[in-house]
């Protein structure tokens, strides 16, 4: 394909083909693109791994409950046998 500088006089250096001037956007754009979602799902992990952390310090919050509830139920059944 000729460029736009032998079409026009201009000197070749001056003026880019259209194919480069064309891939060489839209190789950036697509670079961009490609940062803006891998910054993106960063982000989006780390906000899920402090979910996760939250979740599990929930879990282990309300096993510790459960176990308490039952050892509870357990003497409070030992008491009532008693009598």
């Amino acid at each position: 394909m000729k460029s736009h500088a032998s079409k026009t006089n201009l000197p070749q250096e001056d003026c880019y083909t259209s194919d480069n001037a064309l891939n060489g956007g839209h190789r950036e754009r697509r670079r961009i693109e490609l940062k803006r979602r891998v910054m993106a799902l960063q982000s989006r992990r780390v906000n899920l791994e402090r979910e996760l952390e939250r979740v599990k310090s929930c879990l282990l919050t309300l096993d510790k409950q459960i176990n308490n509830n039952v050892n509870f139920e357990r003497n409070q059944n030992r008491v009532i046998e008693k009598y």
